[in-house]
């Protein structure tokens, strides 16, 4: 309902990767391939927490702002679900407001599908209709990026 009422859609990227699934996992969550590739979106962005189920994450430009999310749900090597749930400042997390209301409890889900050592990476996220443009045009950027390190050997 929410998504109906905040004009919230569901974009996906795709991406082929050559490199197995349990590659390309280790480069977007490892701390430094991930300020790596996520660099189109912002330089020099990083993550706190852990990827485990359950886990609170703090996704953080270097402003020391950013976003804290939950993983929702978690099958290594295979699958992750982000539920996006507030706002970051100064390191903090900020309550809910008018705004992060909108979006808050949506989703950020990647799959990664490995057939023959080839893997295909799917990037699904609810998005506010103020970001479609900047995710349409970074998404496809950052992928790429995860892809130049993963090849990398």
């Amino acid at each position: 309902m929410r998504n109906y009422l905040y004009g919230i859609k569901k974009i996906v990227f795709t991406q082929e990767i050559n490199a197995s699934a349990e590659t390309v996992w280790n480069k977007m969550w490892d701390k430094k391939s991930y300020t790596e590739w996520t660099t189109p979106f912002c330089a020099g962005t990083y993550f706190t927490g852990e990827i485990e189920l359950g886990s609170r994450i703090h996704f953080i430009a270097p402003s020391f702002e950013g976003m804290y999310s939950d993983v929702f749900y978690l099958i290594p090597n295979k699958l992750i679900i982000f539920k996006h749930i507030g706002m970051l400042k100064d390191l903090k997390e900020l309550p809910i407001d008018a705004e992060a209301e909108k979006w808050t409890g949506s989703f950020e889900t990647y799959k990664l599908n490995d057939e023959n050592g080839v893997t295909t990476v799917t990037a699904e996220i609810d998005c506010v209709p103020e970001y479609i443009d900047y995710m349409n045009e970074k998404f496809p950027l950052a992928l790429q990026e995860l892809k130049k390190i993963s090849e990398n050997k």
